[in-house]
Formats: C-alpha cells, structure tokens, sequence
C-alpha cells in the first residue's frame, strides 16, 4: 500500500539536483512492474531488486543523446518524501 498518493510520487524528482545533463522527451508515469527491475533511487535504492508486479514511479528519457528508462519502487519514494515533505492528510493515498 502506498502512503503517498500518486500525484505527490510524480511532482517529486529524486534525482533532482544530479540533473547536469541534457534532457529531452521525458516521461514519468507510475506503473507496475511486469518483469523485476533495479530500483534507480540515488539515496535509499542504491540497486536493489524490484519484483515483478511492483508499483513503481517509472521514468523513460533522452538523456545527453542516449535513451535511458528508470524504476524507482514505491518503498524507496516513501522514505525519500518522508525526509523532504512528511505525510499529511491532504497528500495521503
């Protein structure tokens, strides 16, 4: 279950401030995994295995001229937005 509803794990970048690239088409979307992936989180991730069938703040972008796609798993965002802009009633799932 989330804690946070989809609007706030989308208005969040967690790779905001790593960010000195150019960036075109970029598109961040949640979805749920069909197939496991590495969680991309910069701070709490660091890498670790996303299972199949997981909610996840999915990010696909033309990165300095190369396509690239990113997963970051709903736990890693709750601790990550827990530190930055703790929960309240109006941003609850």
């Amino acid at each position: 279950m989330s804690t946070y509803a989809d609007s706030v794990y989308l208005s969040y970048d967690p790779f905001e401030g790593e960010r000195d690239v150019d960036i075109k088409a970029r598109m961040v979307k949640m979805v749920t995994t069909r197939k496991p992936q590495k969680c991309a989180d910069p701070e709490y991730g660091k890498g670790h295995a996303i299972p199949a069938g997981t909610r996840t703040r999915y990010e696909h972008a033309l990165v300095d001229g190369e396509w690239g796609s990113y997963y970051v798993c709903v736990p890693c965002m709750d601790k990550w937005l827990a530190d930055i802009a703790p929960p309240d009633r109006s941003n609850k799932a």
